[in-house]
């Protein structure tokens, strides 16, 4: 089951950020925070900074310069979002690549190491909570990594 309770998503993100810092420096990849500092979730907070993590950690990996962590609410749902300058993902594996085992590039992927369950990971972690996971992109663009979780938060089963 989740462990529920009150998380601060800065300091979640924070942590996530500190954690892949000298990741980061090695690539030459900026990490910035932009998560708001008194925006909280009902969440269970291993599990959600497992799924930051694996977010950013694919962002330091596979995309540019900057790999940014931003929140806000909206209608009753809160946006949780990764969003790296990267090389982008081609519009027709964007619906897949939460599937087990997706590579877009399987020969890059070799290359990095991983096992191909990093994104399945976050879409199953998300949906624990009630949300969603997707993703937006357009090639040479960068890629936006979309958490949505309901504000109202989880009913404790």
């Amino acid at each position: 089951g989740l462990d529920l309770r009150e998380v601060n998503l800065h300091q979640l993100t924070k942590g996530v950020l500190d954690a892949l810092r000298e990741m980061a420096d090695k690539k030459k990849v900026q990490l910035k925070n932009s998560v708001p500092e008194d925006l909280t979730l009902r969440a269970d907070s291993q599990r959600l900074f497992q799924a930051l993590n694996n977010l950013v950690e694919n962002g330091i990996k596979y995309g540019g310069e900057c790999v940014c962590i931003s929140a806000g609410e909206t209608d009753g749902e809160l946006d949780l979002c990764v969003t790296d300058d990267g090389p982008g993902i081609p519009a027709e594996v964007c619906d897949r690549i939460f599937e087990r085992f997706f590579r877009v590039d399987k020969a890059r992927s070799r290359e990095m190491g991983g096992t191909g369950l990093g994104l399945s990971i976050v879409k199953h972690i998300t949906q624990l909570h009630g949300g969603t996971a997707r993703v937006e992109s357009q090639l040479g663009e960068g890629a936006s990594f979309h958490l949505t979780f309901p504000t109202a938060g989880v009913e404790a089963t």
